[in-house]
């Protein structure tokens, strides 16, 4: 850990073949740097995780278009995740918990089909789960715990890879469908818990075999479907 602080320099928007920038756990303030969006066209890993960065994001001008990795959790960025990562056509990686977003959690992110991990959670995130998550075959952890989503599970979720689901403390509702989750055969944990989903929990889960977490706590679940 160092302690590095004040902002971080625009001049990084003229390192053009920069490729990875590390500057995680320290005690930067401002916002990331335009010039950086702009400049910085080879950057495939972006960590400024566990700083005091704020501010919107990115925004419309932006070349980081060769992201793989971006970690910018442990901030306090604000507004909604920007319409420029729909870019990022070869994401694999958004870390984003722990800040001030708001908004709904885009559908384009359905059509950035490389991400393997999306962890959201600890934000002011709101309206429902976007049916178009459902496309997403290489997604392992799926992360929106403690926001404020709403609506149904998607009953086409049934995604063959993923491993961890953490939708804990936020206002879903309705039952737990045949086709959400008891499909994934790779799953090792599901987290609902303090929600307001209902009706029973499906026979289905016993195919679960690999599963070692399952929480359901503080719904208002009324027992198993035969």
């Amino acid at each position: 850990m160092n302690a590095l602080d004040g902002s971080i320099p625009s001049s990084f928007g003229n390192m053009n073949f920069l490729q990875i920038l590390d500057l995680s756990n320290n005690h930067l303030t401002g916002e990331i740097p335009e010039h950086l969006a702009i400049g910085c066209v080879n950057l495939e890993i972006l960590v400024l995780s566990n700083n005091n960065l704020e501010g919107h994001m990115f925004s419309k001008n932006f070349n980081l278009t060769k992201l793989s990795w971006l970690l910018l959790e442990d901030n306090h960025f604000v507004e909604e995740i920007p319409q420029s990562l729909s870019k990022c056509l070869s994401l694999e990686g958004l870390h984003l918990n722990n800040n001030n977003l708001s908004g709904k959690i885009p559908q384009w992110l359905g059509n950035l089909t490389g991400l393997q991990y999306i962890i959201i959670p600890e934000n002011h995130l709101e309206g429902p789960i976007p049916v178009a998550f459902c496309q997403l075959d290489s997604l392992q952890i799926l992360g929106i715990s403690d926001n404020n989503i709403s609506g149904s599970l998607p009953s086409c979720f049934h995604l063959l890879s993923i491993e961890q689901v953490h939708l804990s403390k936020n206002m879903l509702h309705g039952q737990l469908k045949e086709g959400t989750f008891f499909n994934c055969s790779s799953l090792l944990m599901l987290d609902l818990s303090y929600n307001r989903l209902n009706g029973s929990i499906p026979d289905r889960i016993d195919g679960l075999l690999r599963l070692s977490h399952l929480i359901l706590a503080h719904n208002n679940l009324e027992g198993f479907k035969h």
